[in-house]
């Protein structure tokens, strides 16, 4: 227990908070509550299966940012000082944060990547008049990835919990009791560190290498296959 003699200001906190990442965030809210509506769209969720998965990272995207401004709203709030809120506030914040930040924005996100590696694939195949994936639509892989992606990512839940611990406010005569994060017997090993590692190398490697691999085969197949049509056109 920690003996203080005079109560931290609740708010002092708040006047070092930096807007630039909340207006980031609800920018990128913005942006996909426009792709929403306009995938949402009759005409095209009916045209091809395509806009339907575009749909589906729409809202993915949207909900991920929102959780986040959520979270980071509540870490303003009630991180600065554990007198600004009550302990039950508290709890429910680290708590929120662990679900949120650690587990299901990281599924989010790396659902949004599996989807956009799938209709990269797909893309391919169609452009090389190949039949692999041509018949997997939204309805079939959106489900399929989402529990992938529920999955994938179950292992942060085990890295850290939440403790109780307390301060002895001499000047308030009174013990106050916060919550703080404490990292888990597994999330110390060498085990539990190297497989949050690799779950973090392979959600940045499937951005920067195999989504750019991806691309630049199709790049490279769309300019054979429009070359090769030119060639038919001319004779």
């Amino acid at each position: 227990m920690l003996n203080i003699s005079n109560v931290i200001i609740p708010f002092a906190g708040l006047t070092h908070i930096d807007i630039a990442p909340q207006i980031s965030l609800i920018s990128g809210i913005i942006a996909s509550l426009i792709n929403i509506i306009v995938f949402s769209s009759k005409n095209l969720r009916e045209a091809h299966h395509t806009y339907n998965c575009f749909l589906c990272m729409s809202i993915a995207d949207f909900t991920n940012l929102s959780l986040v401004l959520f979270a980071r709203y509540l870490w303003i709030y009630c991180q600065p000082s554990p007198f600004l809120c009550g302990s039950s506030m508290q709890y429910f914040t680290k708590f929120v944060d662990i679900a949120t930040q650690d587990y299901l924005t990281s599924c989010l996100a790396i659902f949004s990547i599996f989807l956009e590696i799938f209709l990269t694939l797909q893309r391919y195949f169609l452009i090389i008049n190949k039949k692999y994936l041509k018949d997997v639509t939204a309805i079939k892989i959106v489900p399929i990835l989402a529990i992938i992606s529920l999955i994938y990512y179950l292992p942060v839940f085990f890295n850290r919990v939440i403790a109780n611990d307390e301060i002895f406010v001499i000047s308030l005569n009174k013990t106050v009791i916060f919550h703080k994060y404490s990292t888990t017997e597994y999330g110390r090993s060498e085990a539990g560190r190297s497989i949050l590692i690799f779950l973090s190398t392979v959600r940045i490697g499937s951005v920067m290498i195999i989504l750019f691999i991806l691309n630049i085969m199709t790049i490279f197949a769309f300019k054979k296959f429009m070359s090769k049509k030119s060639n038919i056109r001319n004779g």
